[in-house]
């Protein structure tokens, strides 16, 4: 009997060995099996059941197999579909369950199969097929994490290029609990209901269709329900302000008002700002309640800046201002915004979170004098550089929706713009009209009347303070041009002044000139 089923077996192999190969072909429907093996009898020729497996795409790169242990199984064979034919691409021990196929391509399918293989066969699997992802994951962001209140806690994380979201983890009972989905443009979130005095542990994933790659987490305290604000160095006496952040009509770039210190190129970005997109000053500020100052109940607000890497940093400031609002930056009509940001800053650079001429100074002193790229930059998060003035090089950056700040020459041709040889002033642009004679908007940071002109006076005499102006009157009159490096603009200012001007000297109130640059 043995030899009737060796011969009857070797007399089928020689009519179908053409369409068997041990190791490298299939049956368009069964799986192979080795007939070559030693027959001692019928049950001796039983073979191992096939695998049941799954291929997952892991990473644009990589594909994940796993399969089900197979009883009697010596070894698992994987093979792979390459050019036209099944190859095999691993031999494992038969306690294997699983392989990692790396080196591939994104977006490309794939087919593999899985094989258990014994002394008396080999039994496969149908195949399966698997797309890789079409991109890699975004690399983890940077997190900090700040109380700004008892109640609240501000996070920040850089934006992370092919992110299409980011999302905001919270450890909770022991887990960590999704609160938050933000999208690609979001660098900021503020958690509150929180409680007073308690330490709590966040972690953000930048995340696209490739998956979530996480930011080491990190752990902030709320303050206790008597919240301490600290104030920068200041000539004058801290006291409380009454008035509301914003105007009715959201921030202006008429709210800046320079006060006494040279920090016109941080009021001249500030306006820059406020006139060309002033959903970055709305999103600067974020109520964070009252506490109680030396029995005078005070309003709280966290202010955000970038940092020179992009990272949002906040710093918490209340409604006291030096001399209430009369010595530096002036509260116009009992709108804040500006003289809150500028203390902000101060207490930021003191904290090195943003760049100013005496960084890690906390101080309105440490304002005095600086550039407008530095201010830009904290304050929208894009990058700015300085250009010689160029009246082509203006229209385009406007017309490109980018914040231009510029800076006056040593010795300007009209007495009417601010600048010697002592020192420079910032302006903003505020507006562009190619078709007009005078195209180009520009704000000085000391303010302005309903006739254009500033308050004070400098050298004796009145400066413009807000203006149109020609190319050739830009040119004679400024020396550089700080411009961001990539559009911001999300609106145009919609306050219009029709005047122009001539060089004729009109009768102006004196003041003292006490402004600096």
């Amino acid at each position: 009997m043995k030899r009737f089923i060796t011969n009857l077996i070797d007399a089928f192999k020689a009519v179908a060995s053409p369409l068997f190969d041990v190791f490298t072909s299939r049956q368009s429907s069964s799986r192979r099996k080795d007939v070559t093996l030693q027959v001692e009898s019928l049950e001796d020729r039983a073979m191992p059941a096939a695998p049941v497996f799954t291929a997952v795409a892991a990473s644009p790169t990589q594909v994940n197999l796993v399969w089900n242990p197979v009883a009697g199984a010596r070894s698992i064979i994987v093979d792979q579909w390459i050019s036209g034919a099944w190859k095999q691409i691993a031999t494992l021990g038969a306690t294997k369950t699983s392989v990692s196929v790396t080196g591939l391509s994104p977006s490309t399918t794939y087919y593999f199969d899985v094989g258990a293989y014994t002394a008396n066969g080999l039994e496969w699997a149908p195949y399966k097929s698997v797309t890789t992802f079409a991109s890699a994951p975004p690399a983890a962001p940077s997190l900090t994490a700040s109380a700004i209140s008892s109640t609240q806690v501000s996070l920040g994380w850089n934006r992370v290029s092919g992110a299409t979201n980011y999302l905001v983890n919270q450890w909770v009972s022991g887990a960590w609990k999704q609160i938050g989905n933000f999208g690609s443009g979001t660098s900021s979130c503020m958690v509150s209901s929180l409680s007073a005095s308690t330490t709590y542990y966040f972690t953000v994933g930048a995340s696209n269709a490739s998956g979530t790659a996480w930011a080491a987490y990190k752990s902030a305290t709320t303050f206790a329900n008597t919240i301490r604000v600290d104030h920068p160095i200041a000539e004058g006496t801290y006291t409380n302000v009454n008035g509301s952040l914003f105007g009715s009509g959201g921030p202006s770039y008429l709210d800046v008002r320079q006060g006494g210190v040279g920090d016109c190129w941080l009021m001249a970005a500030f306006a820059e700002v406020a006139a060309c997109a002033p959903t970055y000053i709305t999103n600067m500020f974020s109520y964070a309640g009252t506490t109680v100052d030396n029995g005078i109940t005070v309003s709280l607000y966290n202010v955000r800046f970038y940092d020179n890497s992009g990272v949002v940093r906040s710093v918490l400031v209340d409604t006291k201002l030096p001399n209430g609002g009369g010595k530096y930056a002036h509260p116009v009509n009992g709108t804040l915004w500006v003289a809150l940001a500028e203390k902000a800053y101060a207490q930021a650079t003191g904290l090195r979170y943003v760049t100013s001429a005496q960084t890690g100074t906390s101080a309105y002193s440490a304002l005095n004098g600086g550039q407008a790229t530095w201010a830009l930059r904290a304050i929208t998060g894009k990058s700015a550089s300085f250009f010689s003035i160029d009246p082509n090089n203006i229209a385009a950056a406007w017309n490109a929706g980018k914040f231009i700040v510029l800076t006056s020459s040593t010795r300007p041709a009209s007495q009417y713009i601010v600048g010697d040889s002592a020192s420079t002033h910032a302006y903003a642009v505020v507006g562009y009209n190619a078709s007009a004679g005078n195209p180009f908007k520009v704000y000085n940071p000391w303010g302005t009347d309903a006739n254009g002109w500033a308050p004070g006076t400098y050298h004796n005499h009145a400066v413009y303070g807000l203006f149109n102006a020609n190319a050739a009157f830009i040119s004679q009159n400024f020396i550089y041009q700080a411009v961001t490096t990539a559009p911001g603009r999300d609106t145009r200012a919609t306050i219009e002044y029709r005047f122009e001007y001539s060089e004729s000297v009109f009768a102006h109130k004196h003041r003292d000139d006490w402004y600096m640059m």
